[in-house]
């Protein structure tokens, strides 16, 4: 179902479920990968991301690949949302052509331009539902 719109919060606050990826101290230049398995048809609705350091060089995207495709080869979800002031969420933009999941698909968090190893506890939260209206 690709072209999936996203759902506001309060339309169905019980079936949308949160997961957040953190990235301790100094690990965010090696952290590409695996965020999640889609058990089930999954709809990314929101991503967010902040770290205590202000980077503009370090972005964050969420994407999505079958399961045993290269991280490299994933569906972008969201834009790179790139961490400009230290403290503050980025909402990331998320491209409904692509957000819908489908089963036996991984979710990624892909991380770029970090040419600052030394960003400080970044995290990435995604939100989603496997209730598809």
């Amino acid at each position: 179902m690709p072209g999936t719109n996203t759902v506001d919060v309060s339309q169905y606050p019980d079936h949308f479920q949160i997961l957040t990826k953190h990235f301790p101290s100094g690990t965010t230049s090696d952290a590409n990968g695996p965020f999640f398995y889609c058990e089930r048809d999954t709809v990314i609705d929101a991503a967010f991301a902040a770290s205590e350091d202000a980077d503009p060089n370090l972005t964050f995207t969420v994407s999505h690949a079958p399961s045993g495709t290269v991280v490299g080869s994933a569906t972008a979800i969201t834009n790179a949302m790139a961490v400009t002031a230290a403290d503050t969420i980025v909402t990331g933009t998320i491209d409904t052509a692509n957000n819908f999941v489908p089963a036996g698909s991984i979710v990624h968090v892909v991380v770029g331009g970090a040419a600052d190893d030394t960003s400080a506890h970044s995290f990435v939260q995604v939100r989603f539902r496997t209730r598809i209206a």
